[in-house]
């Protein structure tokens, strides 16, 4: 199992040398319903793949997939991600969710962007030699409820396809 802990919640979707970034927080829908020009993605994209590389370098070392696998994601979050905001001074806006608090998130849409950058990054670190047919067959994702925004994190699990 590899885990992403604590994963940012916003990313930078400016690159500036000098001045404060922009940010943008993290979901598929924002992503790829044209919200966001094809130069923010490409932006966005390169700062989550950064992430990721920096958070599973160590954990992948010496890891060689050689037979075809699924890609399991557990992503553990509050009930409230939605409501998740981040502050102009960096800081994050979050309060536990009372009893009655029904989420409104769409599970793709919150995956959907992991699902695709974790692959990507795993063919960047040589753990499999691409996220073709031959070696991923398919993902599959599961949201888990947690009680404290610290406790975030993406579980990635793989089960060999026979």
């Amino acid at each position: 199992m590899l885990v992403l802990d604590k994963f940012p919640i916003h990313i930078a979707k400016t690159n500036r040398k000098s001045g404060f970034n922009d940010y943008w927080k993290i979901n598929s829908q924002g992503i790829y319903n044209g919200a966001v020009s094809k130069f923010t993605r490409a932006i966005v994209m390169e700062n989550i793949h950064n992430y990721i590389i920096s958070s599973l370098t160590s954990q992948v070392r010496g890891f060689k997939l050689t037979t075809c696998v699924q890609l399991q994601l557990d992503i553990f979050i509050p009930i409230n991600y939605g409501d998740i905001r981040r502050k102009k001074d960096g800081t994050i806006s979050w309060k536990k969710a009372d009893s009655t608090y029904i989420p409104d998130n769409d599970e793709d849409n919150i995956s959907y962007i992991w699902n695709k950058a974790i692959k990507d990054c795993l063919t960047k670190l040589k753990v499999w030699e691409d996220d073709n047919l031959s070696y991923c067959r398919g993902t599959s994702s599961l949201i888990h409820f947690i009680d404290n925004l610290e406790d975030r994190r993406i579980e990635i699990n793989f089960k060999t396809i026979e």
